[in-house]
């Protein structure tokens, strides 16, 4: 009886192969999702980097255009665009043909006061822009005109 019970020369039973096997099936379902939700917090957390460094670009770049000249800021809706051949930024009107692969950028501009302008810079992802979501990011400038010096 006793040398029954410590011979394992017929290996393991159906059943603790159907155990082992089930507690492997379960974990590893569980590592899966984990990875597949690693990969997509990853994404998401890439995108929103990328729309942080748009946004603050472009606010860098109004300000550096308001020094050059405030009155040339006319209440509109624009993009800003990098001229390579002046090599400075330029604001250009709105449209859908932007030469970014992944970002619709808006920039609006309106007149508050005589030297006050409200600047609305929205960054969309091309996916939402289309679908009709709401910006991405958006960031609101209050820009003053400059005293001379």
């Amino acid at each position: 009886m006793l040398n029954r019970m410590f011979n394992r020369k017929n290996g393991f039973s159906l059943i603790e192969i159907l155990i082992a096997v089930g507690i492997l099936t379960a974990f590893s379902f569980l590592i899966i999702y984990f990875l597949i939700e690693v990969g997509v917090s990853s994404a998401i957390n890439y995108k929103n980097f990328l729309v942080s460094i748009e946004l603050r670009q472009n606010a860098e770049a109004i300000l550096s255009l308001r020094k050059k000249s405030f009155d040339n800021l006319v209440a509109g809706r624009y993009y800003l665009r990098f001229d390579h051949l002046l090599k400075d930024w330029v604001l250009v009107p709105f449209s859908l043909e932007q030469d970014d692969k992944y970002f619709i950028k808006e920039v609006i501009i309106e007149d508050e006061k005589k030297d006050l302008k409200k600047v609305i810079i929205n960054i969309y992802t091309k996916e939402d822009f289309v679908s009709g979501i709401k910006p991405k990011s958006t960031v609101s400038l209050y820009i003053a005109k400059l005293s001379e010096d």
